[in-house]
């Protein structure tokens, strides 16, 4: 992941940010499939 960060800081702040909210998407997700 380093040689990532060294050529393109911008994508690999993007791809942090992008995997954080589809982690908190999917626990909100599998929340609202429980309550049915």
């Amino acid at each position: 992941m380093a040689f990532v960060s060294e050529e393109k800081p911008d994508n690999d702040d993007l791809s942090e940010a992008i995997a954080l909210i589809s982690k908190e998407f999917n626990k909100t997700l599998s929340k609202l499939q429980a309550q049915r």
